[in-house]
C-alpha cells in the first residue's frame, strides 16, 4: 500500500470517522493567515479543499443509509460507499495531500493527529508497542557446569525451543541465598539479585567459606515496564 495513502482508512466506519474529522478540521477558522482556514494553512488548495467538501457531501447521505437500522443498507449503498473512499484515496495519492501536511513548516501536532502522520514527527517518538505483559510467564533452571567456587546455570522457557527469551520478556532477573548442604530452601526473604541472565547461561560465584554449602537460586521474567513474572521453581547446588 503506498505510504501516502495508508493514511487513510479503508474500512467504512473507520473512514467515517476519518472523513467527518477531516472536514471539520480543514474548515475551521486559523490565524495566520487572518480569514484563512487550517485547510488553506496547511496548503491545500481551493480546488482541493472543494473536492474534499464534495466527497463529504456525499458520503453523508449514503452513510445515514448504511446505518439505518430498518434496512435501508442495501448492496448499492455499501459499494457507493466504497467507491467514494477510493476516490477520496486516489485524490490523496495523486494531489500527495496528506505527504504535503507532512512536510509543511506549517503544520501542527494537531495536524498530524488530524491526518494519522507520525513518521518523522513527534508524534513518533511517543507511539509505543504497547508492552507485552508478563502474565504466567516463568522460566525453569538447570545445570550447566559446576566448578571450583562457581556454578554456570541454563535458564530457559520450558515451552520454548533454544535459549532465546520468550516475547514479551526484556529481562531475566537471577537470585541467589546460601544455606547448608542438608537444609530444604530458604524463605524468599534470604535471596538477593545477582545479576540477568544473558542468551539462556548465567555463571555465579561464590566465596571460598561457602565450599560444602549449598547456593540456591530462582529467577523471575520482567518485560519493559518492570513487571515481574512468576518466580521459577527453586533449585539448590552444592558449592565445590
Amino acid at each position: 500500500m503506498p505510504k501516502g495513502n495508508s493514511r487513510v482508512p479503508e474500512g467504512i466506519n473507520d473512514f467515517n470517522s476519518h472523513i467527518n474529522s477531516v472536514f471539520a478540521y480543514i474548515m475551521l477558522a486559523s490565524t495566520p493567515p487572518v480569514g484563512g482556514t487550517n485547510g488553506s494553512r496547511i496548503g491545500w488548495l481551493p480546488d482541493e479543499i472543494a473536492q474534499v467538501i464534495d466527497i463529504h457531501s456525499r458520503w453523508q447521505p449514503l452513510i445515514l443509509l448504511y446505518t439505518d437500522k430498518k434496512g435501508e443498507r442495501t448492496t448499492l449503498i455499501k459499494d457507493s460507499l466504497l467507491l467514494l473512499i477510493k476516490e477520496y484515496r486516489d485524490l490523496n495519492r495523486s494531489n500527495n495531500l496528506y505527504n504535503r501536511v507532512a512536510v509543511s513548516l506549517n503544520a501542527t501536532l494537531k495536524d498530524f493527529e488530524i491526518f494519522n502522520i507520525k513518521a518523522g514527527t513527534p508524534l513518533a517518538s511517543v507511539t509505543h508497542t504497547k508492552t507485552a505483559e508478563t502474565g504466567t510467564k516463568t522460566v525453569g533452571i538447570m545445570m550447566k557446569k559446576s566448578g571450583h567456587l562457581f556454578h554456570e546455570l541454563l535458564v530457559t522457557n520450558p515451552d520454548q525451543k533454544g535459549r532465546a527469551k520468550e516475547d514479551g520478556v526484556k529481562e531475566i532477573m537471577f537470585f541467589k541465598a546460601v544455606g547448608l548442604a542438608t537444609a530444604v530452601a530458604p524463605d524468599m526473604s534470604a535471596f538477593h539479585y545477582v545479576g540477568d541472565v544473558v542468551r539462556g547461561t548465567i555463571v555465579v560465584n561464590h566465596d571460598s567459606e561457602t565450599i560444602g554449602m549449598k547456593a540456591w537460586y530462582y529467577a523471575c521474567v520482567k518485560n519493559s515496564k518492570g513487571e515481574l513474572g512468576i518466580p521459577s521453581e527453586i533449585v539448590g547446588f552444592i558449592i565445590t
